[in-house]
């Protein structure tokens, strides 16, 4: 038998020693693990108040909606699963209360309900709750606060906009008499029999397309929340989720306004005061004079000589949406727009920068933002853009509001004037500068052309303040005019506008010049040039030849 020695059973015990150090040592980390990997996928209930465009269902039972996107937002960071409990207010509140459900959604918030809520540091967004009356009654208009008066407004019990009513109403000093109903559709209907003669709601409820807004009484954010006496587990959780959403996707809930929201706030006869609704029986079209040569978001159709482009559009479909008219024109070529406020027959412009010079600007007045514009630089192809660089650029002289803006976010570059935009990417192709700005469908429609076929759109610049198309009236004239376009403007939804500006844009033709024939076909037009040439110059040298033999 071998004999063990004392260093060999040292060694065994050392070794045993460890082993089991490392299993005690180890084994709650591993527990922890395994705890953890058993959240993954977690399934938390969340109860939802039936609001259609806040949660819905398509034909083929799935839930879609603004919460529904959101949560799908929250859940790539939690790695939660959820199921959507949708049922009546009273009964998601006492399942909460039970420990039925971990979150309840949406919840304004208010310090009265502080003792039943946990709420987050974020909102999912905000709502407004508003006043509504059915479309044929022509006798009350918008914000007539003295036709409010004495009337039998119906509101869904133990709702925010219940709350929101009464502390309207005393804010504008009028009395009404309140009916209560348990429902939203208890209230429709109420509505419809002619019971109330009208209905305060809130903008994510289901809003009929027979309803017209009167009155928007308050706007409030809201949340998902848990309950405050025995909260989710995991609200923490929740609370990060948030809160990273909003680093990484800072414009989330006005994305989803837009896309689920937006429709709800204005729609043709809802939200025009009796005044405004009296000057545009005096001023039945409104007359808009729009730029020439800013193909495609505003020009002059060659062939009608009307004013067409993104804006135009726009402005057709704020037609739509309001029963405003129009009456388009077209500025002169290569001048500033807003000189077509001199003319006494025009109430408007189209096409201005919302800049700060522009809104500074004593001698006429700005309307909010109709069109995003994205600034873009356009360089030779095969040459690197460094983003840090100063570059000498070309832009055009009569784009004051393009001008303006990028001096003030890039004063490392030095511009140079040009007219029209072309002869500012000639200028380019001369090597007179680096690079050529203006806004960027404007610059991508406009490279088309075989002429600047060298030419590529280098970068657009984004996040560079308030840098949006707009309409301006004379600072002399009736704001009423201005409140009217305002309310056109936000009748616009954002999926609308992209696909005007995507019509457009991706449609954007233009017409050959000769400068196009010469960098299109040049080469091949010498080529057959000089093959004509040779045999111009061959049938001469064979007919000379004939001749001196027919003298021979």
């Amino acid at each position: 038998m071998k004999k063990i020695s004392f260093l060999e059973i040292y060694h065994k015990l050392i070794t045993a020693l460890l082993v089991i150090a490392c299993f005690l040592f180890c084994s709650p980390w591993v527990t922890l693990a395994a705890d953890s990997q058993s959240q993954t996928g977690k399934t938390v209930r969340i109860g939802v108040f039936g609001l259609r465009s806040f949660v819905d269902k398509n034909p083929a039972g799935e839930y879609f909606g603004y919460g529904v996107d959101y949560l799908n937002q929250i859940c790539m960071y939690t790695g939660w699963k959820y199921e959507l409990v949708v049922t009546d207010n009273v009964s998601l509140r006492t399942m909460l209360a039970n420990g039925q459900l971990d979150f309840l959604m949406p919840i304004e918030y208010s310090k009265d309900r502080l003792d039943s809520y946990l709420y987050p540091n974020y909102p999912m967004g905000s709502q407004f709750n508003g006043l509504y009356v059915l479309m044929n009654r022509r006798d009350i208009y918008y914000e007539d606060y003295a036709s409010f008066n004495n009337m039998k407004i119906g509101v869904v019990e133990n709702t925010f906009p219940a709350e929101s009513m009464r502390a309207f109403a005393k804010a504008h000093d009028f009395v009404y008499q309140e009916v209560l109903y348990a429902n939203l559709q208890e209230l429709h209907d109420a509505v419809r029999m002619g019971q109330v003669e009208a209905a305060c709601l809130s903008a994510l409820g289901n809003i009929p397309t027979n309803y017209k807004l009167v009155a928007r009484t308050e706007l409030m954010p809201f949340y998902i929340v848990a309950d405050a006496k025995h909260p989710s587990p995991y609200f923490a959780e929740l609370g990060v989720a948030i809160n990273n959403l909003n680093v990484n996707l800072p414009f989330l809930a006005v994305q989803l306004h837009d896309t689920y929201l937006k429709s709800y706030d204005f729609n043709k006869d809802r939200a025009f005061s009796r005044e405004e609704l009296a000057y545009l029986e005096r001023h039945p079209v409104i007359h808009v004079m729009g730029a020439s040569d800013r193909y495609p978001v505003v020009f002059q159709d060659p062939k009608t000589g009307d004013l067409d482009g993104i804006l135009k559009g726009l402005l057709d479909l704020i037609t739509v949406k309001t029963g405003v008219q129009f009456k388009c024109s077209v500025n002169k070529p290569n001048f500033n727009i807003q000189e077509g406020l001199k003319n006494p027959d025009v109430d408007m412009v189209v096409g201005l920068i919302r800049t700060a010079n522009f809104r500074q600007d004593e001698n006429m007045i700005l309307s909010n933002g109709i069109l995003n514009n994205t600034i873009g630089i356009v360089g030779r192809k095969g040459r690197p853009f460094d983003i840090n660089k100063g570059y000498a650029v070309a832009i055009p002289r009569s784009a004051i509001g393009t001008n303006a803006h990028f001096k003030a976010y890039h004063p490392n570059y030095k511009v140079v004037n040009y007219e029209p935009l072309e002869e500012c990417l000639r200028a380019v192709l001369r090597g007179e500068v680096d690079g050529a700005v203006q806004n960027a469908d404007i610059l991508a429609a406009t490279l088309q052309h075989p002429e600047f076929s060298d030419l590529t759109l280098w970068h657009t610049f984004r996040g560079e303040g308030e840098y949006s198309y707009c309409l301006a009236i004379r600072a002399t004239d009736n704001p009423l005019l201005l409140s009217i376009i305002n309310k056109g403007i936000a009748s616009l939804d954002q999926n609308d506008i992209e696909a005007i500006r995507i019509k457009y844009a991706s449609a954007a033709q233009y017409e050959m010049t000769l400068r196009d024939a010469m960098a299109k076909y040049g080469p091949a037009i010498v080529i057959v040039v000089v093959l004509l040439g040779i045999i111009v110059a061959g049938l001469v040298y064979i007919l000379e030849r004939k001749k001196r033999i027919l003298r021979s």
